[in-house]
This record gives structure tokens, C-alpha cells and sequence, in this order.
């Protein structure tokens, strides 16, 4: 997963003016997932914390409460929005299935993220 992740830092270093959208099931209940969301402006250069590892003491330190806070404040400012399903009622079974060749793309992905940035 952190391949994805620096995937896209370099994207979006890469690409200043293009515009992001950023999609997780894990943002607001596991901060840690959100070092690659930079452009959300939650730390950095007019901001409270010089940079994600800052940023990410500081909701470790104050716990569920600071990250209620922070999902609160990017809710307010149009940046997040959230739906919780509800499992009630649901029954699960895992099923184990096989990718074809053609969905093996993981080796090109790496390749890809590996030489990018060296071009």
C-alpha cells in the first residue's frame, strides 16, 4: 500500500496544478493512512505543524478526540465527507479468489513508481 501512497506524492509533486480528489475507507480512523494527502493543507508552510510527522504526533497524542476534530473541521470547510453503513444484519463469508495474468499488474506498478521519479 505505501507504493500507491508514494505513487501518488510524486504525483502530485510532479503535477502542481492538477487537481486531486482523495478517496479512503481509513482517513479520519487511522490519521497515519493520510501522509499522502498534502494538498488538504492540514500541515505545512500557515499552518500549526511544520509537517505530517507533526501533524501526526499531535493527533497521537490527543487521541480520538483531536482526530473527531480534525474530521469536524475539514467537514466544516468542504474538504470531508463521510457515510457510515451499518453492518446490522449482515452475514459474511470469505471467498478466496484467484486473480487472472491480466490483473497482475503490481510488478509494473512498482517498476513504474521505482524509475518515475529518476526521469
Amino acid at each position: 500500500m505505501w507504493f500507491l501512497s508514494y505513487c501518488s506524492l510524486i504525483s502530485q509533486d510532479k503535477l502542481p496544478e492538477a487537481r486531486v480528489v482523495y478517496c479512503s475507507a481509513t482517513g479520519a480512523s487511522e490519521p497515519r493512512n493520510m501522509g499522502y494527502m498534502v494538498r488538504l493543507g492540514l500541515w505545512g508552510d500557515g499552518t500549526s505543524f511544520a509537517d505530517f510527522r507533526e501533524f501526526l504526533g499531535a493527533l497521537d497524542r490527543g487521541g480520538v478526540g483531536a482526530l473527531e476534530l480534525v474530521a469536524m473541521d475539514m467537514k466544516a470547510r468542504g474538504m470531508y465527507l463521510c457515510r457510515t453503513l451499518s453492518y446490522e444484519g449482515a452475514e459474511f463469508e470469505v471467498i478466496e479468489a484467484p486473480l487472472e495474468e491480466k490483473m497482475m499488474v503490481w510488478d509494473t506498478i512498482v517498476y513504474l513508481c521505482y524509475y518515475l521519479p529518476k526521469l
